[in-house]
């Protein structure tokens, strides 16, 4: 059975809050292995510039809750659904709940979770689909939907060309959504010369939307560089490294339903997390 785009939409509306303890917020950033004089204790949360104590930090590995959403639209060409779900499955742990997904004409969510060759074939059947537009932004949208109320690090990892086409949503409508939703977004883009021969896709900014997204949520980016780079393996590394992350539970100083800025450091430096968050 397959998940439609309207998983997760109530009355046309998104279900954001995934649970948490009552008056804690959870982000996840950085582990601190990069600086070895640095430990759990080095964190500093800033929420709109002003210095927030965190009530509990708890090291990773985290369970993870994702969508490894594919574009397989005629701009991409050739990408293996089979291969992409076998090598994301490899990466996927105990407690973890991942599924891949597909969108060109329709935007496909598999019911299976990945954890083996097994469940990735069957999985790879339940959004199988070549051609059609890129409808990025509607994609990501229902991505979000389908984690919003998972426990642990909730994520969407996408491979996407950067050119988003057919959609009923549009980037600023998720970049709010996802403000919201505290789920992390990461991506696989294409620089110009992994595109395909012939392309006339080469336009500047073509992939500042999805970066201005990735660096909002805290995710990762990590973008191809010739014809013959192949998403797979960045996509499963991106799953592999989220579960890294330490998780910081914090009660924010107001919640007032706006949109507020939020830093973290570690030992001094900046590390991944998110940028921004509505509370």
């Amino acid at each position: 059975m397959i998940r439609s785009i309207l998983a997760g939409v109530v009355g046309g509306s998104l279900m954001l809050a995934g649970p948490q303890t009552p008056g804690l917020i959870s982000i996840y950033a950085d582990d601190p292995s990069f600086l070895t004089t640095a430990g759990a204790d080095d964190y500093r949360l800033t929420v709109d510039d002003v210095l927030v104590p965190l009530a509990r930090v708890v090291p990773g590995p985290q369970p993870v809750s994702a969508i490894v959403l594919l574009d397989v639209s005629g701009s991409t060409g050739g990408l293996s659904i089979a291969d992409a779900a076998k090598r994301v499955a490899n990466a996927a742990r105990k407690g973890d709940s991942i599924r891949i997904a597909t969108f060109a004409r329709k935007i496909l969510i598999s019911e299976t979770r990945l954890f083996d060759d097994a469940t990735a074939s069957k999985a790879a059947r339940e959004v199988s689909q070549q051609g059609g537009p890129s409808p990025l932004w509607d994609a990501l949208h229902a991505s979000l939907a389908a984690v919003a109320s998972d426990s642990g690090i909730r994520a969407a990892a996408v491979f996407t060309d950067g050119m988003a086409t057919g959609n009923d949503k549009g980037f600023s409508e998720i970049e709010e959504v996802a403000a919201a939703s505290g789920v992390i977004v990461s991506a696989v883009g294409m620089g110009d010369n992994a595109l395909r021969t012939g392309s006339t896709m080469r336009a500047v900014g073509r992939n500042d939307a999805i970066r201005r997204l990735v660096d909002g949520t805290g995710g990762n980016y990590v973008e191809l560089q010739r014809r013959t780079d192949t998403p797979v393996f960045p996509l499963a590394g991106i799953v592999d490294q989220m579960r890294k992350r330490y998780r910081l539970d914090f009660v924010p100083p107001v919640r007032d339903g706006a949109l507020h800025r939020i830093s973290v450091s570690l030992g001094g430096r900046p590390v991944r997390a998110p940028a921004r968050m509505r509370f």
